[in-house]
């Protein structure tokens, strides 16, 4: 075959990579869900529960957290609130102090673990979990009224180990983070509904989830991230991960375009690490749940190789005629219009009509710097509080 052709080839695999992410798999799993459903799922679970969060630097946020959560419940009862606490240097551990002398009806226990990161501090927590099922949550969230009646009522189930709830993340700002941000929510809550009716959603979602005890096991590295990789190691051993829409949480996070890259490069690389502790799931095609982890995690990690696979190829075709110049040349101009567009933001001005591109660019470098950082073994549960809110406390 000739280079060209090769070319071509690689040009329309790469195109159709890109388009999996883009809604392709949304609209595959949109028909799959017309055709296919699992199980019924039995509900009505009432037990007591434990809630667990992980804090660091939130003392502006964790007392509106805990408010929130005791708004919020009716039933179940909560019979423990763990503070794990990963070595704050603020006012955190003295804000849930202040919280627990406050509600002395409530079992609130409070663990520091210094500076040792996400995964070890929430694996101080486990054992002190005495109820059938725990909710793992952030300080930096605010709970929707029955949210957590909502995300623990399918545990009634003995085949779902996990349950994971929906995150609001409201717009704070006219820019690309927000807007981007707030499509790609919308997408991923439809498309890990569709999943979980099928048979389980590959969805993780660290800010509200809940999770039966027998799962609450230490994380074998401080590279994965601790929602995704417990949803994998459960759908492995043959268990359902099921998504609760109605369970909200609101996160009090700033969601510039800048906060959206550093996110998203933290997620990537923690998953992606999850995924190579977990690789037998990729290979057992029998299964829904290993189609669902391409087309909704994978592809989506390999688009910037997809990206630059496809510039290549069409600047190879480019010189056998005018089609594929024009193609080479529209590809090149998206990427220049998003660039342009986060240039402007991160100088604080923004158009409307670059957001969607700059956004969309960031978060392939995103995706491309997490691959190098997992290569050379970065952490990634290691995190920064989040930056204030424009919100009042």
């Amino acid at each position: 075959m000739l280079l060209h052709d090769w070319a071509t080839i690689v040009a329309i695999a790469a195109a159709l990579c890109l388009v999996v992410p883009l809604g392709g798999y949304w609209c595959i799993l949109r028909i799959l869900s017309l055709l296919q459903r699992g199980r019924p799922i039995t509900r009505g679970y009432r037990e007591p529960v434990t809630v667990v969060i992980a804090a660091y630097n939130e003392e502006r946020n964790v007392g509106r957290c805990l408010q929130s959560l005791l708004a919020s419940v009716s039933e179940p009862r909560i019979q423990r609130i763990i503070i794990a606490d990963d070595g704050s240097t603020d006012g955190t551990i003295a804000v849930a102090k202040a919280f627990a002398a406050a509600n002395p009806l409530f079992d609130v226990v409070l663990l520091q673990n210094g500076r040792r990161g996400k995964n070890a501090t929430l694996a101080l927590a486990f054992p002190h979990v005495e109820t059938g099922v725990a909710v793992l949550t952030d300080a930096d969230i605010i709970f929707e009224p029955n949210t957590l009646s909502r995300l623990v009522d399918a545990m009634a189930d003995p085949s779902v180990a996990i349950v994971v709830g929906r995150t609001i993340r409201p717009k704070r700002h006219d820019d690309g983070g927000s807007e981007g941000e707030a499509l790609h929510q919308r997408v991923i809550s439809s498309t890990a509904a569709m999943e979980s009716q099928i048979s389980s959603t590959v969805l993780s979602n660290g800010h509200a989830y809940a999770v039966r005890r027998e799962f609450l096991e230490p994380y074998p590295n401080n590279a994965v991230a601790d929602d995704f990789y417990l949803n994998l190691r459960a759908i492995d051993r043959g268990y359902r991960v099921v998504f609760a829409a109605e369970a909200c949480v609101q996160e009090i996070r700033e969601n510039t375009l800048q906060s959206e890259y550093d996110r998203t490069r933290r997620t990537i690389g923690a998953g992606v690490n999850a995924i190579f502790r977990n690789a037998r799931l990729l290979w057992t095609l029998y299964r829904w749940e290993s189609w669902f982890l391409y087309g909704h995690r994978v592809a989506r990690y390999l688009s910037p190789i997809a990206l630059v696979l496809l510039l290549c190829a069409l600047a190879v075709m480019a010189s056998t005629s005018s089609l594929w110049l024009i193609m080479f040349g529209v590809v090149v101009g998206a990427l220049l219009t998003g660039l342009v567009g986060a240039w402007l933001e991160f100088n604080n001005r923004s158009l409307w009509f670059l957001r969607f591109p700059a956004y969309y660019l960031m978060m392939n470098l995103a995706a491309a710097v997490a691959m190098l950082q997992v290569i050379v073994g970065v952490r990634f549960d290691q995190w920064r509080p989040s930056a204030p809110s424009q919100e009042k406390p």
